[in-house]
């Protein structure tokens, strides 16, 4: 165990291993099997190619931030307009979902009131007597 470990970030499938490291290092034969696992569901994507018009709108909008080289209310106006929305959206969100969470407190006049509508126990009620009235509040 006081070997060094197998680094499977540049491995692929095929390559050559140390086969006796492998038959010795519970670590590197489960890294082993999640690496052949990975690279089984990264071939199993389907291929995505660009549209003919993606490197030009790169390029393009790489030309259009280097206009004003070093122009601080250039970078503040692009920012603006793709934050603009995503803050409009998030306000709306939380206008609606956040308005329903207040938790209003009770009024003194309703906190007097419940303070004089539950019933009174005396020290001298039993047990049985609590549990009796307690039964003919429910019922």
């Amino acid at each position: 165990m006081g070997e060094k470990h197998i680094d499977f970030s540049s491995w692929e499938p095929g390559g050559t291993l140390d086969k006796e490291h492998l038959k010795s290092c519970a670590f590197c034969r489960e890294n082993l099997e999640l690496a052949r696992f990975l690279k089984f569901q990264v071939d199993q994507l389907p291929r995505i190619e660009a549209p003919p018009f993606f490197a030009t709108r790169v390029a393009n909008l790489i030309s259009q931030t280097k206009e004003i080289p070093g122009s601080f209310w250039r970078l503040v106006e692009l920012a603006a307009r793709r934050l603009i929305p995503v803050f409009a959206t998030l306000i709306l969100v939380l206008f609606l979902f956040g308005s329903n969470t207040r938790v209003e407190q009770p009024t003194d006049e309703e906190l007097w009131a419940a303070l004089f509508a539950e019933p009174q126990v005396s020290e001298s009620m039993t047990l049985d007597e609590v549990l009796l009235s307690l039964q003919e509040s429910l019922e």
